[in-house]
């Protein structure tokens, strides 16, 4: 199982690669990588309350009951929907949408950095 530093690492360089992906026009995988990195943060802050989600249901299952991450469920519900869109149904992103998805996912380690006190 990973540890809060693995997904803390992982999330990481799934951000540098979002912000080449933003800078070369690849919007939709901007989006998804963003959506990614956010998804490393909340399961660092699982990770640290020995749980690890076995998938998307499950995470989704624990993010809303967890009483710290339930209050950014909102920003990464907003990724997880637009990374959907991207990956699924072929919905076209435009740099609109890769500076929302930034948006949510900044929200997201900002408030996540915080309680594992990293800042």
């Amino acid at each position: 199982m990973p540890v809060k530093d693995d997904h803390l690492r992982q999330a990481d360089h799934n951000e540098k690669l979002a912000a080449t992906l933003f800078k070369t026009k690849y919007y939709d995988w901007t989006v998804t990588t963003y959506f990614y990195a956010a998804l490393h943060y909340m399961d660092a802050i699982l990770a640290i309350s020995g749980a690890h989600p076995k998938g998307h249901d499950d995470r989704d299952s624990l993010i809303g009951t967890h009483l710290n991450l339930k209050k950014v469920y909102s920003e990464y519900a907003s990724l997880k929907s637009r990374s959907r869109a991207a990956r699924y149904y072929a919905t076209p992103m435009d740099p609109s949408d890769a500076q929302d998805a930034q948006r949510d996912y900044e929200s997201i380690k900002a408030y996540c950095r915080k309680i594992m006190k990293l800042d």
